[in-house]
């Protein structure tokens, strides 16, 4: 039920939401200056949907970066699997594309995907799309993983205009986080 985020000047924090993210065990991820915490309602921090909100920023210039957290039991009947055990990368994608998007996956969409092995033990799957009609920007970058009861998403996502300039700022963030 908690996080550290760290940002490029080493100032951690906590972040404290409803759900079962163990406090032993927080993600981690960079967090550029400029970015801002946004406030989340009721609504989208687990008290009322599956998947929850954990975490929100944003950046006027570069973007958005939200973490969710989806409940395994949506996704497997599997104890505590790993992500692999989900799927392949493109196995799972139409299954967590709508939460990516916050409308409807369209597999038009899909620029790119790839399965990182970071070395902490986990796999982590990361998809890049293009969606007209997402919900908020149509650019993102989501890093994807399971651990515990828990599939976490860290979703970046930024404009057109936005994504020009800092696309190489939203991958460095996205593919710093670790759970």
């Amino acid at each position: 039920m908690s996080c550290m985020c760290t940002n490029v000047e080493g100032v951690e924090r906590m972040a404290l939401r409803a759900g079962t993210i163990k406090p032993d065990s927080p993600y981690t991820f960079i967090l550029p200056p400029g970015f801002k915490e946004l406030r989340i309602s009721n609504t989208q921090n687990g008290n009322f949907c599956q998947p929850w909100t954990e975490v929100v920023y944003e950046d006027g210039k570069v973007g958005k970066v939200q973490l969710m957290a989806v409940p395994l039991l949506k996704l497997t009947n599997v104890k505590n699997p790993n992500i692999t055990q989900l799927g392949t990368p493109a196995e799972l994608l139409p299954r967590i594309g709508p939460y990516i998007t916050g409308s409807y996956y369209d597999e038009d969409s899909l620029q790119a995907m790839s399965t990182l092995q970071p070395g902490d033990g986990l796999t982590y799957y990361e998809y890049e799309l293009n969606s007209l009609d997402a919900a908020s920007a149509p650019r993102s970058l989501t890093v994807a993983t399971a651990k515990g009861e828990v599939l976490y998403l860290l979703v970046c996502t930024a404009s057109e205009k936005q994504w020009k300039g800092a696309e190489a700022t939203l991958r460095t963030v996205a593919e710093s986080f670790r759970a």
